[in-house]
C-alpha cells in the first residue's frame, strides 16, 4: 500500500503504514542528553482515531509534567493564586539554588561513573554533561548530600517545593523517571537512584567520600 503521508498544519504529520495502519506523529526537541530527535506517535485504524489518541497521549504528557524542559505542573481547574503561588516558587528557586543550607555542598561527589559537580550544578556520566533541569539537579543534589541514605518523599517534597507543596508525590516521580533516563543506563536496574518503595529515594554511596 502507498504511503499517503503528508504534513499538516504546525509540528505533526499523518501518514498510512503499509499495513494500512495511520499515524500521527509530532517531533518535539532533542534529547540534550543523547542528541536524538524525540516525538509524540499514536496509531489508529483510520485518520480520525489516531488523532484522536495523539490528542490524548499529549494532553496527558502536559498534564504530568512529561513534555521536555518541565520543571512543574498545574492541573485544570487551577486558581489564579496556585498558579501565582507556582510562579513565586520556582522564581524564588532560581535565585537560591544553592542558598539551602541541605543542598549546599562544595565540589565534586564522585559515585561510578557518575559527578555530581555542585560548584557547577552539573551532573556528568562518563565526563559528559547529562543536562538536568534545575529541578532535576535540585533532586540530585539533595540525594548526593546525603548519600547512602533513604530520604523520604515527603522529604523531598517539602526540602524543594516548600512546606505548603502538600503530600502529591507526582511531579518527584515524573522528576525522578526524567532524572533515571538521563543518568543511568538501564533506569530498570538503576546504579545510582534507587527506590525504597513506600519510603523514598537514595543514591548510591562511595566510601571514599
Amino acid at each position: 500500500m502507498t504511503d499517503m503521508r503528508r504534513r499538516t498544519r504546525g509540528a505533526g504529520s499523518v501518514f498510512r503504514d503499509k499495513n494500512g495502519t495511520w499515524h500521527y506523529r509530532r517531533e518535539l526537541d532533542r534529547d540534550p542528553a543523547t542528541g536524538r530527535p524525540r516525538r509524540i506517535e499514536a496509531k489508529g485504524r483510520n485518520k480520525a482515531e489516531a488523532r484522536t489518541r495523539f490528542d490524548a497521549k499529549a494532553a496527558e504528557m502536559e498534564r504530568t509534567g512529561l513534555m521536555p524542559g518541565a520543571d512543574d505542573y498545574v492541573t485544570k481547574p487551577f486558581s489564579p493564586a496556585e498558579l501565582l503561588a507556582r510562579v513565586r516558587t520556582a522564581i524564588r528557586h532560581t535565585r537560591t539554588t544553592s542558598a539551602n543550607s541541605e543542598i549546599a555542598r562544595e565540589g565534586p561527589y564522585t559515585v561510578g561513573e557518575m559527578t555530581i559537580d555542585y560548584n557547577k550544578h552539573q551532573v556528568l556520566v562518563r565526563g559528559e554533561n547529562v543536562h538536568l533541569t534545575l529541578s532535576e539537579f535540585r533532586i540530585v543534589a539533595l540525594l548526593g548530600k546525603f548519600a547512602g541514605k533513604v530520604l523520604t518523599y515527603d522529604y523531598i517534597i517539602k526540602e524543594l517545593w516548600g512546606p505548603r507543596a502538600g503530600g502529591d508525590n507526582q511531579i518527584l516521580r515524573v522528576n525522578m523517571a526524567n532524572i533515571r533516563r538521563k543518568i543511568e543506563k538501564n533506569p530498570a536496574e538503576p546504579e545510582y537512584l534507587f527506590t525504597e518503595v513506600g519510603v523514598g529515594y537514595r543514591m548510591a554511596e562511595n566510601s571514599e567520600n
